[in-house]
């Protein structure tokens, strides 16, 4: 059978073809926000606490670390935005391709509708 995969739930009956239903690109997008928002999020996270601790210190000690501030600032944003990109981009890429891989359908070999839905991921090999 062409496009032959693994069926992933249930693998009791084989898939036929049918109608074949793939993951909207809405889930992509919203995987892609997930990826990005947890990235800023972080960002805010690490950055505010680093930026607060700095004024805290000043508030105690009524001193300024408005240096310290500027010399560690650019060096720590571009070490978080190289690590996150290294986590990042290559998660963007895999998504689409990962989501391109799946399909579903609610038509089984004998051509009836199952009373559920198959999901059926294609093996990366080319037929």
């Amino acid at each position: 059978m062409a496009g032959e995969g693994k069926v992933i739930k249930p693998p009791i009956e084989n898939v036929a073809s049918g109608k074949i239903i793939k993951p909207s690109k809405a889930f992509r997008n919203k995987m892609w926000f997930t990826g990005i928002f947890t990235a800023i999020m972080l960002w805010v996270v690490i950055f505010g606490s680093f930026t607060l601790v700095l004024w805290l210190v000043d508030w105690f000690s009524g001193t300024s670390s408005a240096l310290l501030f500027d010399a560690w600032w650019t060096t720590l944003n571009v070490w978080y935005w190289v690590i996150t990109a290294i986590w990042l981009i290559p998660a963007i890429i895999i998504v689409p391709i990962y989501l391109r891989s799946i399909e579903y359908s609610v038509i089984t070999e004998e051509g009836t509708t199952a009373s559920e839905i198959f999901v059926k991921k294609r093996n990366h090999q080319h037929h």
